[in-house]
């Protein structure tokens, strides 16, 4: 993979690699002929609240259009009639109501065990506590946090020590700010270096949303450009976080799975632009052209 130098406000430089198709294909596990539902990763989504039940849908598909062979999707038990609409998902309803409070989240704790991956925080609103999200670090499973997740642990930095390397955060600029205590400008003016020196510091893969995400475990960097200015809208993220959480199920590297997750979505949103415009585009078109991205198809 030919790489550039991308030089940092800091002095330094680094080694960044341009995602490409023919890379992102060869990182996607194939599908043998004798292949079943168990082979092909237990998914397990927390998400949701009774104003974002939308986000957990909407993760939830992406996770199952890009192959996550069992999806169980852990909501509030209010919100759970919303799965109506997505039988083939296991929706979990978790305490009585429609956000994630302290029986909720107790009862979530029981849907952990037998799980390939875990994604945490897509339209999960502001939770009580931070006892969930130790808990699924604590699992050291592969994971992928995103937005109220991402909160959670901004809110909690003694959390921080419990990141691994099994772990896939999935900031934009906002988020990463208030993750490092830094400015969006500051995160704007050096991307590269930002993402990197947090995922050195804290042992995770760093997937830096932006018009070219960067995606770097510390040790190996790469930048995405497929997309266009259609993601610039709700539901992107919860698409994103859906698509490493499958990829990660399906047994890829968090590196492998953030970068291919990262470039998918952005082609899967090119694919819908040729059909619909930046301004007409929405999460669900994105969904919809999810499989003609993962399977190379023009």
């Amino acid at each position: 993979m030919a790489q550039e130098r991308i030089l940092n406000e800091n002095g330094g430089d680094s080694a960044v690699f341009l995602l490409t198709e023919e890379y992102v294909q060869g990182l996607l596990p194939e599908r043998p002929r004798d292949s079943h539902k168990g082979k092909n990763g237990r998914a397990l989504l927390f998400a949701g609240s009774d104003r974002y039940a939308g986000a957990a849908l909407i993760s939830a598909a992406a996770a199952l259009r890009t192959g996550a062979g069992i999806l169980y999707a852990c909501v509030p038990r209010g919100i759970r009639p919303a799965f109506f609409s997505l039988p083939e998902a296991i929706c979990l309803g978790v305490g009585e109501g429609g956000n994630w409070d302290a029986r909720a989240i107790q009862d979530a704790l029981l849907e952990l065990s037998g799980k390939d991956a875990l994604a945490l925080g897509p339209g999960m609103d502001r939770m009580e506590t931070d006892v969930l999200l130790r808990a699924v670090l604590e699992e050291k499973k592969p994971l992928v946090l995103d937005a109220d997740g991402l909160n959670t642990l901004s809110r909690n930095p003694n959390l921080y020590q419990l990141l691994h390397p099994g772990v896939v955060i999935t900031p934009h600029p906002g988020e990463m700010a208030r993750l490092t205590g830094s400015t969006t400008a500051e995160i704007g003016r050096d991307p590269v270096h930002t993402a990197e020196s947090f995922a050195r510091k804290y042992g995770c893969t760093v997937l830096l949303k932006g018009h070219e995400s960067i995606i770097t475990d510390g040790e190996q960097t790469c930048r995405n450009s497929t997309g266009n200015p259609g993601l610039a809208k709700g539901g992107s993220g919860d698409v994103l976080t859906g698509m490493i959480l499958a990829l990660l199920a399906q047994g890829l590297s968090p590196f492998a799975g953030a970068a291919a997750g990262a470039f998918l979505l952005g082609c899967s949103a090119d694919r819908a632009f040729a059909l619909l415009g930046t301004r007409m585009l929405m999460a669900r078109d994105v969904l919809e052209s999810i499989p003609l991205a993962v399977d190379g198809e023009k």
